[in-house]
C-alpha cells in the first residue's frame, strides 16, 4: 500500500502539529475546521519527502525520487484505484470524482505518458519501504476506458453536467480585457 504523504497514513489519519499529533503549535478553541483544512493543503506540495522531521532538509535523488513514485501513484491509486474500487459508503461521490476525472484526464495522460520510459521498472521510496512497479501504459489505457464508461452513463453524466453548471456559477467573472 501507498502513502501518498508523509503526514497523510493509509489508515486514514492525518498528522498536523494542530493536531496534537506532532510537536509545533497546538490545538487552540480559536482554531476552525478551514485552519485544520488550510494545514492539511499546505502540505501538499512538490516536495512532500520534506513534511517528515528526517526528511526535511532532503533535496537531490531521493526528494525526486519520492516526489515521482507519488505523481505516478496519485494518478494510480488515488484516481485510477478509487474509481474501480469505490470505498463502500462512497458511492454518493461518484458524480464529482466523475467530474474531476474528466476534467483532468488530459492531464493523467500527459503525466502518464512521461513515465512510458519507465514501463515495468520498480523503484523503492525512500520513506515507507514500499514499491513501485510502473505500469503507465496500463494506466493510460485505464484512463481512456473511464472516460468512455463515464460517458455511456447517461444518468452520471446528467449529474456531472448539474456539478459543471454550478461550478462555473460560483466562478468569479473574469476581468474585463
Amino acid at each position: 500500500r501507498v502513502r501518498l504523504n508523509p503526514n497523510l497514513y493509509v489508515g486514514g489519519k492525518v498528522c498536523l502539529s494542530i493536531l496534537g499529533t506532532w510537536s509545533g503549535p497546538p490545538w487552540t478553541p480559536g482554531l476552525t475546521l478551514r485552519a485544520v483544512m488550510l494545514s492539511i493543503q499546505s502540505l501538499l506540495h512538490s516536495h512532500p519527502l520534506q513534511n517528515e522531521p528526517a526528511f526535511a532538509k532532503v533535496t537531490g535523488e531521493r526528494d525526486q525520487r519520492y516526489s515521482r513514485i507519488l505523481t505516478y501513484e496519485n494518478i494510480a491509486v488515488a484516481v485510477l484505484r478509487m474509481l474501480e474500487f469505490t470505498p463502500e459508503g462512497f458511492d454518493v461521490f461518484k458524480p464529482h470524482m466523475a467530474y474531476y476525472f474528466l476534467r483532468n484526464a488530459d492531464m493523467y495522460k500527459a503525466v502518464l505518458s512521461g513515465f512510458l520510459v519507465r514501463q515495468g521498472h520498480e523503484e523503492e521510496s525512500p520513506l515507507g519501504a514500499f514499491q513501485t512497479k510502473y505500469d503507465p501504459a496500463k494506466c493510460l489505457k485505464l484512463v481512456e476506458d473511464w472516460r468512455s464508461r463515464l460517458a455511456a452513463d447517461a444518468c452520471l453524466m446528467r449529474e456531472v453536467q448539474a456539478i459543471e453548471a454550478l461550478m462555473s456559477a460560483q466562478l468569479p467573472e473574469p476581468p474585463p480585457a
